[in-house]
């Protein structure tokens, strides 16, 4: 009985082991944005430079704070993008946001 639940113990910490492997693959050659994987993108251009510039997501975190604080301080100068960006924000939607 004992040996049947190490073993059910052994196999759970091996699936979860794949899939954190799994996750890291996928993190570092699929851009999170576009949702393009590098061997797709390479073709083309440099994945890193891609992924680095173009789809940032530091950018992205950055862009949320900035609106977040206009919001608080200058509301009524928002643009329609800002505007609308943080409206979905607020109700925790995250479909303004690209993800591919």
């Amino acid at each position: 009985l004992m040996n049947v639940i190490f073993g059910m113990i052994i196999d759970a910490f091996g699936q979860l082991r794949d899939e954190k492997n799994a996750n890291e693959e996928d993190a570092m050659n699929v851009c999170f944005i576009c949702g393009i994987s590098r061997g797709e993108y390479e073709r083309k251009a440099g994945f890193d430079a891609h992924v680095n510039n173009e789809h940032s997501v530091r950018n992205y975190i950055y862009y949320i704070t900035y609106v977040l604080e206009k919001e608080k301080t200058e509301s009524v100068d928002m643009t329609d993008i800002e505007s609308y960006v943080f409206e979905h924000l607020h109700e925790g939607d995250n479909r303004w946001f690209p993800i591919g």
